[in-house]
């Protein structure tokens, strides 16, 4: 150190203020490669997870209404009476019945011929998670056509 000290004596006042301007810039980029570059750096992974966290609560925001808007349906679906809801829901499903048997307000037995068995399952799914009807008896045959099946469901409603 001390011949550092001495070179340092001995130098210009030029070379002097290069060698202390140098060092303060060599301070400068330390601070900043060791301290604010990583600083910097946990800034933007808080600020990207907290734009996941903003959209994942809109997410729930949006699922939450969606799910709020199904019950209200529900509660409004659920007050008809069940010919009310079977006429509805065929006809959103584009299934069409050769007969209709009401038993009471709350039964009905249906009879389908001809229909796709891919929309016979959305139907009955949507008979029976969305407007809270049961199914009580099923028979389910093939159809004349492939894809087809015949129906004979009774559906209760509570």
């Amino acid at each position: 150190m001390n011949a550092f000290k001495a070179w340092l004596d001995q130098a210009s006042s030029r070379e002097q203020l290069t060698l202390g301007l140098g060092a303060i810039a060599l301070v400068v980029y330390l601070l900043v490669v060791m301290v604010l570059d990583p600083l910097r750096q946990n800034l933007d992974q808080q600020r990207d997870r907290n734009q996941a966290s903003q959209e994942a609560m809109q997410r729930m925001r949006d699922m939450a209404a969606l799910w709020l808007h199904r019950e209200e349906e529900g509660g409004q679906s659920r007050s008809a009476s069940i010919v009310e809801l079977v006429d509805r829901s065929m006809r959103q499903h584009n299934i069409r019945m050769s007969g209709m048997q009401p038993s009471g307000s709350s039964d009905v037995r249906l009879r389908m011929d001809q229909v796709n068995f891919d929309s016979l399952l959305a139907w009955l799914y949507d008979m029976e998670i969305t407007e809270g009807v049961q199914i009580r008896d099923l028979s389910v045959a093939a159809g004349a056509d492939p894809g087809t099946v015949v129906v004979n469901v009774r559906l209760h409603k509570e």
